[in-house]
């Protein structure tokens, strides 16, 4: 689930040219054509400014074979650069954070109660149960997020 997940985009990570990554202006580095090196149309193009890959282009396409979105090199451009740190969180935080939440919920699950409301027409949850079912919700939907 999650674990494998982690470890693809770790995979990924390593293999991938360093970062960071910036998106380049369509200007910046025009497709090259023929033997002559024709400057032609712009490109679509995200480069590293690693100390040690400076300059080289990570991704490189003619303008007339995209969407013409500026947004998709951000995008490109910042998963690359934000996937360590992204990568570090879930790693610190998966286990501890859901180790917490399931001992909270044992606590919770052993006070939770619920009382007559005033006027005796309903239950009213105590403190502990409200909190316990925030927490049941929260474990689920990691689950469902960790499944994909």
């Amino acid at each position: 689930m999650l674990a494998d997940l982690i470890a693809r985009l770790e995979a990924l990570d390593k293999a991938a040219t360093p970062g960071p990554w910036r998106e380049a202006a369509p200007q910046e580095y025009p497709w090259r054509i023929g033997p002559n090196d024709y400057r032609g149309e712009p490109t679509f193009t995200v480069i590293s400014d690693s100390p040690t890959e400076r300059g080289y282009g990570v991704v490189s396409v003619p303008m007339s074979l995209t969407d013409y979105h500026a947004g998709n090199r951000a995008v490109i451009a910042t998963l690359r650069n934000e996937l360590p740190r992204l990568l570090r969180l879930l790693r610190a935080g998966r286990g501890r954070m859901l180790e917490a939440l399931e001992r909270c919920d044992e606590y919770m699950d052993q006070r939770a109660d619920a009382d007559l409301a005033p006027g005796g027409e309903a239950m009213q949850p105590n403190r502990e149960m409200v909190l316990m079912q925030e927490i049941r919700a929260a474990l689920r939907e990691w689950d469902e997020a960790a499944r994909g």
